[in-house]
């Protein structure tokens, strides 16, 4: 009976608990501070923040994504706004570098140097007649990539995949 009553004692008497609704994080404080699309930095402390977008407005709070985990993320973390879209400042030295969607190095090799003039990171394409022309066809290596897939020299292209959970 002794050993049950331990049991019980140990139980927690209060849990708490909250619901996650989408993606969006509710930051207070923005009230004439920031628009669509601007940045937030989110403090999560030891110097570490999250990168995040301003996407809406309910109740005076802003609505922002964040660009990356939000493990450490606690409740009060200070957010601090910039009412500009996020730009990267690519130079000559990124040439043959692998870097993500925000400038960021992938390759290992050490940090990359910052251009001068900035680039937005959501920027509309520049119009097709003002585009160079391409080169001559590439061969990828892979016949079904060159009959379904052709490339040529100085052509825009990317590899995406979705993520895996």
């Amino acid at each position: 009976m002794r050993a049950l009553l331990k049991k019980i004692e140990a139980i927690p008497t209060l849990t708490r608990f909250g619901r996650l609704e989408g993606l969006a994080v509710e930051v207070t404080g923005a009230q004439g501070a920031v628009s669509l699309g601007g940045q937030c930095r989110i403090s999560i402390g030891k110097g570490k923040v999250i990168p995040c977008e301003v996407i809406g407005f309910r109740d005076g709070r802003a609505l922002v994504m964040p660009l990356g985990p939000l493990d450490g993320i606690t409740l009060g973390a200070r957010a601090d706004f910039e009412d500009r879209p996020v730009s990267i400042y690519p130079s000559t030295a990124w040439l043959g570098r692998v870097i993500d969607g925000f400038g960021q190095p992938m390759d290992g090799k050490g940090p990359l140097a910052m251009g001068m003039t900035p680039y937005a990171v959501k920027a509309a394409p520049p119009p097709a007649t003002r585009r160079g022309r391409v080169g001559k066809k590439l061969d990828l290596g892979v016949r079904a990539l060159n009959a379904f897939a052709t490339c040529c020299a100085g052509q825009r292209m990317g590899i995406f995949s979705g993520s895996v959970t």
